[in-house]
């Protein structure tokens, strides 16, 4: 399921974020040519984060490496980590600038950016995890499960606040944690893991600091500000679901899998997360981000945009998501306001090839050829034998013809 809201706002109120790491982010962009694609500079950063992954996965492929009378990570190999961190953090904060900057923002970005913080989740956490390690001195796999759960619901969070309140938080957290963690690898390549064997304050460990820094950050940060935000969008009675199943269903999907998972790992005869620690997380982290895309989201539509990006936006929409439905009826019900069966609060901006929303709410069976292409026919979609054309009607009422040549040029 899928919900389209006609434009998109986010607040980031950090102080780090603001006062720091901002101005950064708009000195480094103006290092980019305009021809770069915002998208290639969020994969780049992607890219950073996992050949961390399997650079540690190389060298400390089951988390012993960091224990005592083991053999230890090369220490120069935490400067290499720690820097390539930080610049992954830093493409993850320009590369909506950039889009900005080129006006090239669409919510195929949007989506393309989420979807990847989503599994860099398990990237970072796994990857810090190798500084302290399972050892006498480091946690246990199934603590380090645990602190991964935490992390990746404080995501499912941010976005679960943007689903009922049409805005997305961002979380103080992220960049918190992420400016933390490239100092914690530069610290280690200076010191060494022996450095984090001693107690940090009187019989703490820095082990438990790890711990407690993440559950904290949850409980005392992350939680009560989105409660607070769903809170505020209830008073002004602007909360995009009325229903409690509406409102919760984000979690639905993320439960469901965590459920699962630690019932395998209680149940697996072959004990699999203590025999193939790393394996199992990079399973976790894979299956999370792939349902996190597939959860009702709001993705985002900036009307400003031109009639043809628009047009593209909407067509990356209803071909991805919305066909996919059994018929006309299934997607037109996605795209409904809560409560309306009959299409009459329908979005003025999705529209069929005639013009009305009665259009959508007809099944229409045509054969799928490319002589269905014709002047007064919707536009083809693959999918099912249904067809149907979004129209900006808000953006000129372009007709049916004009809009198609918006996106495939000139018709004969």
């Amino acid at each position: 399921m899928i919900s389209v809201y006609p434009e998109y706002s986010a607040v980031d109120n950090n102080p780090l974020s603001l006062y720091v790491m901002h101005p950064f982010w708009n000195t480094v962009v103006k290092i980019f040519p305009t021809w770069l694609a915002p998208n290639l500079i969020t994969f780049c950063g992607f890219l950073l984060l996992v050949f961390n992954f399997f650079l540690m996965a190389y060298f400390d492929p089951d988390f012993y490496a960091s224990a005592p009378d083991h053999v230890h990570v090369p220490n120069k190999l935490w400067v290499i980590v720690g820097l390539l961190n930080f610049i992954a953090y830093t493409l993850d904060g320009v590369d909506g600038k950039q889009a900005r900057r080129t006006k090239s923002s669409t919510p195929l970005g949007e989506l393309f950016d989420h979807g990847l913080d989503s599994w860099a989740c398990m990237f970072f956490v796994v990857t810090v995890y190798s500084t302290f390690g399972r050892g006498s001195n480091g946690v246990s796999v199934f603590v380090l499960y645990l602190l991964l759960w935490v992390v990746l619901f404080s995501f499912i969070l941010s976005h679960w606040e943007k689903y009922n309140t049409g805005i997305l938080f961002l979380p103080w957290g992220y960049d918190i944690s992420q400016v933390t963690i490239s100092i914690v690898y530069i610290v280690t390549s200076i010191v060494g893991v022996e450095a984090w064997y001693e107690p940090f304050l009187f019989n703490i460990l820095y082990r438990d600091l790890f711990t407690t820094m993440i559950i904290g950050c949850a409980l005392t940060v992350t939680l009560p500000m989105s409660l607070h935000n769903y809170y505020k969008a209830y008073s002004n009675k602007t909360l995009k679901h009325d229903s409690f199943y509406e409102a919760m269903l984000p979690f639905l999907s993320p439960v469901l899998l965590f459920i699962l998972c630690t019932v395998w790992i209680f149940q697996s005869p072959s004990d699999i997360l203590e025999v193939h620690p790393r394996l199992f997380y990079f399973m976790v982290g894979t299956a999370f981000a792939n349902i996190s895309q597939q959860l009702p989201t709001p993705i985002s539509l900036d009307t400003s945009n031109s009639n043809e990006e628009a047009c593209h936006a909407m067509d990356s929409i209803i071909q991805d998501e919305l066909l996919g439905a059994e018929n006309l009826e299934a997607a037109t019900t996605l795209l409904q306001p809560s409560g309306d069966t009959t299409g009459t609060n329908m979005p003025s901006w999705l529209v069929c090839a005639t013009g009305n929303t009665s259009a959508i709410l007809a099944p229409q069976k045509r054969p799928r050829t490319q002589e269905a292409r014709l002047e007064n026919d919707p536009v083809p979609y693959p999918g099912k034998h249904e067809y149907c054309i979004p129209l900006l009607k808000d953006f000129g009422g372009k007709s049916g013809r004009e809009s198609s040549q918006l996106r495939n040029g000139p018709q004969p």
